[in-house]
């Protein structure tokens, strides 16, 4: 996991002051590192879990349900994360870059249409820029998801759906 990783990830938590990071829980030494990494850019301990290893192959899948996003990380993609997230419906937001291990993730995103999910550039700024476009996605796709799908009510929400999308599209 590089600086460069982390910077990124501490720069969305700095953004997002409700989100958490939770990472994979590797040995005390390394769990101590980030923990003082973290300290030092001025992040809440407690906004990061950290997750032990599952016994059950079922549990492990199950956890990426509790989650919102993947944030990959750089120089190393996620290979089966990846597509372990995706499959379980965990969207993930990438950075393609110029080695086969650093391109993994976006060429898994990009064989399933997703190459909103990509960001281009390591500058922090375009890497939360497509995280704000990622986020304005599933934001109107639940919201979409709710006015046409569970609309339990009898009412009809649907015929205030195209100024919904209209203003969304202005924003």
């Amino acid at each position: 996991m590089s600086t460069q990783s982390l910077d990124c990830w501490i720069d969305v938590m700095h953004k997002y002051t409700d989100s958490y990071l939770w990472v994979k829980e590797t040995n005390k030494f390394a769990t101590n590192n980030l923990l003082d990494y973290f300290k030092s850019k001025s992040i809440d301990l407690s906004r990061i879990v950290f997750a032990k290893r599952e016994n059950l192959y079922k549990d492990h899948l199950a956890r990426y349900k509790k989650g919102d996003l993947l944030l990959d990380t750089f120089l190393y993609n996620g290979h089966t994360t990846t597509i372990e997230a995706l499959w379980s419906g965990l969207p993930v937001i990438t950075l393609e870059g110029n080695s086969f291990a650093s391109r993994v993730s976006a060429s898994i995103l990009k064989s399933i249409g997703l190459d909103k999910l990509i960001s281009s550039s390591k500058v922090s700024s375009s890497f939360l820029t497509s995280l704000d476009t990622l986020l304005s996605s599933i934001f109107v796709a639940i919201l979409l998801h709710f006015l046409l799908f569970n609309n339990k009510s009898g009412s009809n929400s649907n015929s205030h759906l195209g100024q919904i999308i209209g203003f969304l599209l202005k924003s």
